[in-house]
Parts: structure tokens; sequence; C-alpha cells
């Protein structure tokens, strides 16, 4: 017996029970309860026709599906292929171990038992002293570079950045440690004066228990071990960011000396220890998002160097208020960070794009054209006809013109033209 026979059968029963007589206002509350009754009875009803309705189409179409099945089986063309879906689910299968083997191979290898072990690789060769010092002057030529401070967006808005984070040799590295899928979060130049400290901490965007952060220092000037970073070793399974250490222990981050960190992080681990590794421009530290790190430049000069910011693709990256940075327990603010992906698969692909021009919004190239006559000379001797001014998708500016210099003139002293400067010059003719 379904429910809605049993709530009639129950209707008709207490219908028939013989009973008093109920007053005015009693009557009309049973009566607007019946109405109720009858109505969530009537709704009942079509839901169970229409639950029926379902049932039969989908056993009709169960029936048709396996009618169809019965008739490709006993087919021939079935029976013919045979061999061959046999042969592609073995190519799967062994795919799939190779993957795995491979998987766990790299896994085992010596750096990334480090990484697990210690929280960081040090020092990485990546690049060469010439890259470092074209990155620095691409990014002094980047007309929006103030813009972008405290953001860490270079790896999302700038296409030479983004080439940097996604080295194949990189991304090999990462893929051992992260994953197959993996997402650029942060990417942002660090200058250091000489004298100038900054206090210990933990990276905000990646202090989470769970890790899956991947953090990339690259010197690039003036790089030593005077100017690097230094790392508490094994603190990234400490659970805890030196920040909120600091403020247990109700210390000043002033007061977190190397000494003092080094202390703290032995009891968590007694293996711990302060380390500051041997650093030369174009090298790399690899290291844990959550690991405990800091800097005294002790050198003679300014320290410049590229933290690119990494995480597992899905990981939610909360963005730090940045005007309550210094503050404990941290504080976030309504903006996301800019991730893009970089290796394998993401949501992240459809929302951050891989830049494709060297800003944001370049400007337009202005452009005269001009035939093969009418550059004239000039009483000064020397005259610039520009051809085209502007950017492009990946030059900050470029130039072009034609000149006339007539015989017996020089425009300039002699200067070493550069690659990024290109221009073409007929010499006039002397008169007869």
């Amino acid at each position: 017996m379904t429910p809605v026979e049993k709530l009639r059968e129950f209707r008709d029963v207490t219908a028939s029970v013989p009973r008093p007589a109920p007053e005015p206002h009693q009557q009309q509350c049973l009566l607007e309860r019946i109405g109720q009754l009858e109505q969530a009875l009537a709704a009942s009803e079509r839901r169970e026709h229409a639950l029926r309705s379902a049932h039969a189409k989908l056993r009709h179409a169960h029936a048709r599906q396996k009618s169809l099945n019965a008739s490709l089986v006993k087919s021939t063309s079935w029976r013919l292929t045979a061999p061959l879906r046999s042969a592609i689910d073995a190519c799967r299968t062994l795919g799939e171990r190779l993957r795995t083997a491979v998987r766990r191979r790299v896994a085992s290898s010596p750096k990334a038992a480090a990484f697990h072990r210690d929280g960081f690789i040090a020092p990485v060769d990546l690049l060469t002293p010439a890259q470092c010092e074209f990155i620095l002057k691409h990014y002094r030529l980047d007309p929006r570079r103030d813009q972008r401070r405290g953001r860490k967006a270079l790896g999302a808005t700038d296409r030479l950045f983004n080439d940097i984070a996604t080295r194949p040799a990189l991304l090999q590295l990462l893929k051992t440690i992260l994953g197959d899928d993996i997402i650029l979060c942060g990417a942002r130049v660090i200058h250091q004066e000489p004298g100038v400290v900054h206090d210990w901490h933990t990276d905000i965007e990646s202090a989470a228990p769970h890790g899956r952060f991947v953090s990339v220092w690259i010197g690039l000037q003036n790089t030593r071990k005077e100017s690097a970073l230094s790392l508490a070793s094994r603190s990234h399974r400490f659970g805890k960011p030196i920040q909120q250490v600091i403020s247990e222990r109700r210390l000043s981050r002033r007061d977190a000396t190397n000494d003092a960190v080094a202390a703290c992080a032995r009891e968590f681990d007694r293996a711990a220890t302060v380390v500051q590794p041997d650093m030369k421009d174009g090298q790399a530290i690899v290291f844990d998002g959550r690991l405990w790190h800091g800097s005294h430049n002790t050198g003679y000069a300014r320290r410049s160097a590229l933290l690119l910011q990494y995480a597992s693709a899905g990981t939610e990256i909360a963005f730090p208020d940045l005007d309550k940075i210094e503050e404990w327990p941290f504080r976030y603010s309504a903006d996301k960070a800019s991730s893009i992906l970089v290796a394998g698969k993401g949501k992240e692909r459809a929302t951050a794009p891989r830049p494709a021009a060297f800003s944001e919004e370049p400007l337009p190239i202005e452009t005269h054209l001009r035939g093969g006559e009418g550059y004239l000379e000039s009483r000064q001797g020397w005259k610039s006809y520009p051809l085209f001014k502007g950017s492009t998708p990946i030059l900050a500016g470029m130039k072009s013109h034609v000149s006339v210099l007539s015989p017996g003139h020089c425009p300039h002293p002699p200067i070493a033209t550069s690659r990024r400067n290109s221009s073409s010059s007929w010499r006039a003719k002397p008169k007869s």
C-alpha cells in the first residue's frame, strides 16, 4: 500500500467515527486544515504519477539499449575489432604503470628527499650573469613597475617574467615536489640595501599548515652568502609560522635574531638549525612556503633578487592585508592573488591567461610612411625623418628613423648602438 493510499484509508476511517459537534471557530479551523490536506494529497498524486512515467521511460530506454548492445556484440565489426580493443586496454595499463614508476623514481630523487626533509634546496643553478643583468634592465624599463609593488603580479602581467617562471628545468624540479598541476601565484623583484634587515617571517600567502606551496628565490645582483636568505631548516613541519611563535612568546620581531630563531626551532626539532647558503647571481633557493626565513644584507652593495611563488593547482590562496602585514594573527583582504596555470591542468587556466605583451596596455605605434625621395639636407648638416615609434608585444619601446648627413658633418660623438635601437641613414652626395 502506497503512502497516498494509506492517507486515503485513514481519512475514510476517521470520517466514519462519531464525534461531538465542534465549536464554530474550531469547525472553521478544521475545514481549513482539511483543505490543506487535500491540496497536499493532490500534489502527492501528481508527483507519484510523474515518477511512474519517468520510471516507465527509463525501463523502455534500458530495454532499447540492451537490445542495441546485443546486436553490436553479435556483429562482425565487433568481433573483428576485439584484438584492437584488447591492445588498447593493454597499452593504457602499461602507460599507467610507467607513469606510476616515473613518479616514484622522481619522488625519490635526492633533491626531492632533501626538500621534504629540510624544507629547502640550495643553491640551484638557473640563470647566467648576463641573463640576470638583462632581467634587471627589463624591470627598470617597465613603466608600470611602481604600480605593481606589493602585488607580486609580474608573472601574470609581464611575459619575460612569465617565461622565467616557466623554464622547463625549473618546472621539472617543481613537479617532483608539487605534482604535475602547478600554478604561479606570485612574482616580484626585491631590492635590499646594505645593512638593511628583513625580519624573520613566513610568507602570509603560503603559511597554511597543509603546505602545497613552493617559493623560488633567485639572486640577480650582488648575491653572496652575506646578502642571501637565512633559513630555519625543518621549520616547514612545525605547524606554526614564526610570527605566531614570536607573538606567543610576547617578543618583538626585532628580537628574533638568528640565535633566538635557532633556539626556538630546536624546541620543535633538535636537528633544526639556521642555514645561510653560499649564493651567487643566477642561483636560486627553492624552499617550502611554510619555511621560516629572513635576511640581513651585510654586504657592501644593494642586493636584488626575484621571488617566484608556486602552488599546487586548485589551492586556495589568500591575499594579505598590506596595511597590517606585520600583525599576528594574519589579516587578509578581499583582493585575489594573480594566479596563472604554468603546468598541467587546473581551473586557473580560464581566469588568468598567459601574458602576451610587454605591458597591460601597449602604446600604439606611430607610423610615418615615406617614399625614397623627399629626404632633404639641413643647414645644420644632419636631419632625421621618423618612420615609426611605439611599443611591441615584447619590447617597451622601439623606434626607427631615416637620417640625412651632409658631407663634412658629424651629428654626435661616437656611441655604441645597442640592439634595442634601429635606424637607417642616407648620406647626401657632395654637390659638384
